[in-house]
């Protein structure tokens, strides 16, 4: 295990790791899983005796439910600045070949569209003068 200079980057197993990142969201991760494993575990509590199928299903609907209800602290990232602040990143998007993008201002997408709208015009009016 190395540490850079300088930086508070430490390396293990050809991965670089920084001091310090995450850190801010690491409590809201380990109380998600934390949630996650009591309503497994009492989901399965309540199982173990041979119960009906309605039954189950009955357990899996309010385990769900308790677990959203649990979910609360996470709406907080919903508010845009503050899931700015906590996260810092970048929104992305997908291409139709699948490649990751970043996201465009809406006045880009309609100047996108523009384009795209007077390409296909001038194709179709070159086809046409093709066939004659």
């Amino acid at each position: 295990r190395t540490i850079e200079e300088g930086h508070g980057a430490s390396q293990c197993c050809g991965l670089k790791r920084y001091k310090g990142r995450g850190g801010r969201l690491q409590s809201f991760l380990l109380y998600d899983l934390f949630v996650f494993v009591v309503a497994v575990a009492v989901v399965l509590a309540t199982s173990v005796r041979g119960v009906s199928q309605r039954r189950f299903a009955e357990n899996i609907f309010w385990a769900k439910t308790v677990y959203g209800l649990l979910s609360l602290p996470f709406t907080f990232f919903m508010v845009p600045v503050v899931g700015q602040l906590f996260v810092h990143a970048l929104p992305t998007a997908y291409t139709p070949e699948g490649r990751c993008v970043p996201v465009l201002h809406h006045v880009a997408i309609q100047r996108k569209a523009k384009e795209r709208y007077v390409l296909r015009s001038v194709l179709q009016d070159r086809r046409a003068l093709q066939m004659r």
